[in-house]
């Protein structure tokens, strides 16, 4: 058997990223989705609120992020259960839980949560929906 290195692994660094990925993972109803597209709109809205107060913050790399959330949300139906567990994982990654990152720290900002995003679209085969590594 031939085995594939993945492209995109979850991040090693720090070593929560893991685990806080894995407690957002869960399959939700449908029904479900219309409350995760507020929360993912929230949290831009407060993103583009505090930019302000962080020049520096990739605002692109966010915007990025939330549109590929969306478009996922927008086909849940049409992946399996364990894929749609990934899918809620990503996103509420991206919009609810309490990073390891904040993304309001200096530098950090929105590394983790684009390659916890990449890591998902690997694993459910959205290759053309990559997001490109900021550099």
């Amino acid at each position: 058997m031939i085995w594939k290195r993945k492209k995109h692994p979850l991040p090693k660094f720090p070593t929560s990223v893991a685990s806080v990925f894995r407690n957002c993972c869960e399959v939700v109803s449908s029904d479900n989705i219309p409350v995760l597209r507020s929360q993912l709109e929230n949290s831009m809205n407060q993103l583009r609120a505090s930019i302000s107060n962080n020049p520096t913050m990739d605002l692109n790399l966010a915007t990025s992020i939330y549109k590929v959330c969306i478009e996922l949300l927008d086909n849940y139906d049409r992946f399996s259960t364990k894929e749609q567990g990934l899918i809620i994982g990503a996103v509420r990654y991206f919009a609810v839980a309490e990073d390891p990152f904040p993304d309001e720290i200096f530098f950090f900002f929105f590394d983790d949560d684009f390659r916890v995003l990449n890591h998902v679209l690997e694993k459910i085969g959205w290759d053309e929906y990559y997001i490109d590594v900021p550099e």
